[in-house]
Parts: structure tokens; C-alpha cells; sequence
């Protein structure tokens, strides 16, 4: 505590010095009160300091404690998102397999029942074939058994008229015989006479056989004269006179014959032969085409044959040692459009649309050689014509079908290859026993 003043009395110089002592003192006093203050001050905002910064220290740490748990928290987000992105991946990965393993199955089980179905198609077409083919071979049979019936009874007829003519003969000879004597004493008595009339009209004959010849009215002079100048030639002569007229004779009846021409059907015919040597069929099976039995007569093959040629072929073939091979699931009636150009449709009512259909498989058959399928095509529509229109007209319109489809088309080639190409496939060839 401060000291308290002493009352002043009679200064002197020992009560100044005291009192100067006492104000020193209290000076001393206060300062050492404010130095001790002033310590104390320090003390408490260093203690401040130290506690402000030990709180700072301590916040720092909570920040930093807090941004490392966030951090961490981040952290484990990112994982846990990862691993989630991760299994669902792993989860689409799974279900994409599996719906490539069910496509797959499909195509497996596709792929078999069109294999069941392309095996059960041949089976039906070599069923059908099969059947063509009897029904071809017992066609040809009746045709040949109704040849052979026919030739049978024309050989009997012709034996019956043969003993005819035999028997025919033996009497008209008795009768000869029996007139012979009769004629030959008829012939002397008249010989002389007849000699003599025969000179004459023979004279008569000669000059006026210019005339005769512009003048149909002395026709009958002329043959009376010929017959007057036979009886007297020798035997050998008439004939040779009587040989001469007939050859005359024939050969004005040929030429003012009527003209052998081909018909449509005739034509149809042709072309089937032009393609049917190109195709590869043998000789015997194309003269039964143009023989007497399928009602072609020898005019009519003659001039056929003369105008015969070979059609243009076309054939598909693989680069290298390849070979066309038939394509698994190639479907060949997918790809027929009928009669008529692509994109330009026919009337399905047309006769002949089956025909273009068949066409159009057959072109789209792998190694199918494309002048058999034209063949085909033929024989198509000369069926259908025999079938539901037997004349001229269908079979005209046959043959212009056939020209704009085939004969003068430009693209028929073309079009051929393009369909094999489609149906085949090219594969190593397989090797041979010489080869190994």
C-alpha cells in the first residue's frame, strides 16, 4: 500500500531530504507497482498469446482433422463409386453375355431348323423329281407302246393288203392270160392298119407341133398324135417318153405345191433344241424332238435342222482352284420376281407367271447350268399352251417372252451370274485320290 504523507511542518533540510526520500521512494514504489503490473500485463497476454495460439493450433488441427476425415470420406466415395461402377459393369458385361449367348442359341437353333427345313426341301424335291421322272418314263412308255400298238397295226394292214394284192394279182393275171390271146389275135389283124393311120397322124404331129404348143386348143391333137406314135415306137421308148411326162409332171405339181413354214410351237421347238445342245443333253434325246413321233414332220425337219444353231452359253465360275458350292441358308424362291423386268410387274394372271418363277429359281440355283433352266423355261410354256390354249397366238407369245427374256436381252448373262453369285459359295476344291 502507499505510504501516507506526513504532515508538513517546518521544512528544514533534513525534512526536504526526508521528504525527497519519500517521493523517491514513492516513485520507486509506483514504478516498481507499474513494472510489476507491467510484468503481470505480459504475463496474462502471453498467457493469451499461448492460449490464443494453443486455440489456434487446436483449430488448425480440427481443420485439418476435419478436411482429412472429409478427404478420407471423399475417398472412400470414390472407392465405394468405383466398386459400384466397377459391378455394374461386371453386371452389364454378365448381361450382355448372356444376351449374346441367348442370340447365339437363337441363330444355333435358326440355323438348325433351317437346316431341318433345307434338308426336308431336298427330300420333298428329290420326292418331286422322282415323280417327274416316273411320270416322264410312263409317259414315254405309253408313247412308245402306243408307237409300237400303231406300227403293230399298221404292219397288219399292210400284211393284209399285201395277201390282197396278191390274190388281186393272181386273178387280174388269169384274166390276162385269158385276154392275152383275144388281144394278140386283135393286134395282128389290126397292125397293118394301125401302122398306117399312125404314119399319117405322126406326119400331121410334126407340122403342127409349133402351134401346139402356143394353142391350148390342139392339146387333144397332141395326145391323140402321142398316142399314134407309141403304138408304133418300141417298148423302150413309150416308156422312156411316158417316165419323162410324169417327171414333168411332178415337178409342176411341187412347185405350185403349198410352202412348208414354221409355226410358233415350231419355233418353240427350235429354240428348245438350240439350248438343249448347249445344256449338254445327248444327240438321241434332241432328234426325239424333232422326230415324226412328237408330230413334226420330214418338211419341217429339214427346214428346222437347216436353220439349227447352238445357243450362247454362260458359266459361272470361282477364281483359282475353287469350286461354286451351294450356300447354306440360301433361299432361291426369295429371289424369283416373275415375269417382266425388275421393278415391273406382270398381271399375276398372266399364263406364264409360273414359268418366270421357275426361271427366276433355277437362275438362283447354285450350278444350275443357266441354257437348262432357259430350256425349262421353254418346256414351261409350251405345256402351258398344250394345257389352257392350244394355238398359235399362246405360243407367239410364248416365243416373245422368251426372245425379250432371254435371246435378245442384253442382260440375261448378266443377270444369270449375279444370281450365282448370290447361291454360291467359292471353296477350295477338294482334293482328289491322284492328288494324295
Amino acid at each position: 500500500m502507499p505510504r501516507r504523507k506526513r504532515p508538513r511542518c517546518k521544512k528544514n533540510a533534513e525534512d526536504e531530504a526526508n521528504e525527497q526520500k519519500e517521493k523517491d521512494d514513492e516513485i520507486a514504489e509506483a514504478e516498481a507497482l507499474a513494472a510489476e503490473k507491467e510484468g503481470e500485463e505480459k504475463s496474462t497476454r502471453k498467457a493469451a498469446e499461448e492460449a490464443a495460439e494453443e486455440a489456434t493450433k487446436e483449430s488448425e488441427q480440427k481443420v485439418l482433422n476435419k478436411a482429412a476425415e472429409e478427404a478420407a470420406a471423399t475417398e472412400k466415395a470414390k472407392e465405394e463409386a468405383a466398386a459400384a461402377k466397377k459391378a455394374a459393369e461386371k453386371a452389364a458385361t454378365a448381361t450382355k453375355a448372356k444376351e449374346e449367348a441367348a442370340v447365339a442359341a437363337a441363330a444355333a437353333k435358326a440355323k438348325e431348323e433351317a437346316a431341318v427345313a433345307a434338308a426336308k426341301a431336298k427330300e420333298e424335291a428329290a420326292a418331286t423329281k422322282k415323280v417327274a421322272e416316273e411320270a416322264a418314263a410312263t409317259k414315254e412308255a405309253t408313247e412308245e407302246a402306243a408307237a409300237d400298238t400303231k406300227a403293230a397295226e399298221a404292219a397288219a394292214a399292210a400284211a393284209a393288203a399285201t395277201e390282197a394284192t396278191k390274190e388281186a394279182a393272181a386273178a387280174t393275171k388269169a384274166a390276162e392270160e385269158a385276154a392275152a390271146a383275144q388281144k394278140a389275135k386283135e393286134e395282128a389283124d389290126t397292125a397293118k392298119a394301125t401302122q398306117a393311120a399312125a404314119k399319117e397322124a405322126w406326119t400331121v404331129a410334126e407340122s403342127k407341133e409349133a402351134p401346139s404348143k402356143a394353142s391350148p386348143s390342139t392339146s387333144e391333137q397332141q395326145v391323140k398324135a402321142d398316142a399314134a406314135r407309141h403304138a408304133v415306137e418300141i417298148p423302150g421308148s413309150a416308156i422312156e417318153d411316158i417316165a419323162a411326162e410324169l417327171k414333168m409332171q411332178e415337178a409342176h405339181e411341187e412347185q405350185n405345191a403349198p410352202a412348208t413354214f414354221l409355226d410358233f410351237g415350231d419355233i418353240l421347238i427350235q429354240k428348245a433344241m438350240a439350248h438343249a445342245e448347249a445344256a449338254g443333253v445327248d444327240s438321241d434325246r434332241r432328234t426325239l424332238m424333232v422326230s415324226q413321233e412328237k408330230g413334226i414332220t420330214e418338211e419341217k425337219r429339214k427346214l428346222m435342222m437347216a436353220n439349227h444353231s447352238v445357243a450362247q452359253t454362260c458359266e459361272y465360275t470361282c477364281p483359282g482352284d475353287n469350286e461354286a458350292m451351294p450356300k447354306d441358308l440360301h433361299n432361291a424362291t426369295a429371289f424369283a420376281d416373275g415375269c417382266g423386268a425388275p421393278g415391273l410387274k406382270v398381271n399375276v394372271d398372266f399364263p406364264f407367271e409360273k414359268c418366270c418363277h421357275s426361271h427366276d429359281i433355277c437362275y438362283s440355283s447354285c450350278k444350275k447350268h443357266k441354257n437348262y433352266c432357259d430350256l425349262q423355261f421353254i418346256n414351261c410354256m409350251n405345256t402351258t399352251c398344250n394345257t389352257i390354249a392350244p394355238n398359235d397366238q399362246c405360243r407367239h407369245t410364248a416365243v416373245v417372252l422368251f426372245d425379250d427374256t432371254v435371246t435378245l436381252s442384253t442382260d440375261a448373262c448378266t443377270s444369270y451370274l449375279g444370281a450365282q453369285e448370290q447361291a454360291c459359295d467359292c471353296k477350295p476344291r477338294a482334293l482328289q485320290k491322284s492328288d494324295l
